[in-house]
């Protein structure tokens, strides 16, 4: 009691609305007014230190839901760059089998030249003595039919 015997008022922080530090931050996923807000209004007489408490309290939990909204974009995003890292290691394997199978094509198909032109230059021996073996086989036959000839004269 004061000395007259009033009682005297009871001090109190006096805080503006607009002084709110959270009130101007607003994010698609929290709407305008939340239940929270409309706590607050409900507890208008309380006091503004309650209304700040309040409205802080709030936003905590706005920006701790935000926090995990972030961390589970963060997780899938992670997901996706490790899935991603695995197809371009899956792609650069696949890759170093193409150059490694496309190096062996080039190879056997040189491999294949060389057999072709050995088989044709075989075939053009083989020709070649087939014809001195039909030579060889003519000239037999014409030394049979000489000889022939030649022992019919002597029987003669």
């Amino acid at each position: 009691h004061s000395i007259n015997g009033a009682i005297p008022e009871t001090p109190s922080i006096q805080v503006e609305p607009h002084e709110d530090f959270f009130d101007g931050i607003r994010t698609p996923a929290t709407p305008e007014r939340t239940i929270n807000d409309m706590i607050s209004v409900s507890t208008a007489g309380a006091g503004p230190s309650v209304q700040l408490v309040e409205r802080m309290s709030a936003a905590v939990r706005r920006l701790e839901s935000e926090k995990a909204a972030h961390k589970d974009e963060l997780l899938r995003l992670s997901t996706q760059r490790d899935e991603a890292r695995e197809q371009i290691v899956g792609l650069m394997k696949e890759a170093e089998e193409k150059r490694s199978a496309d190096a062996r094509a080039r190879k056997l198909e040189k491999e294949v030249d060389g057999l072709n032109a050995r088989y044709l230059t075989t075939l053009e021996m083989l020709g070649e003595k087939s014809e001195k073996v039909d030579e060889l086989v003519a000239d037999v036959a014409d030394l049979k039919e000489m000889y022939r000839e030649l022992v019919d004269r002597t029987m003669k």
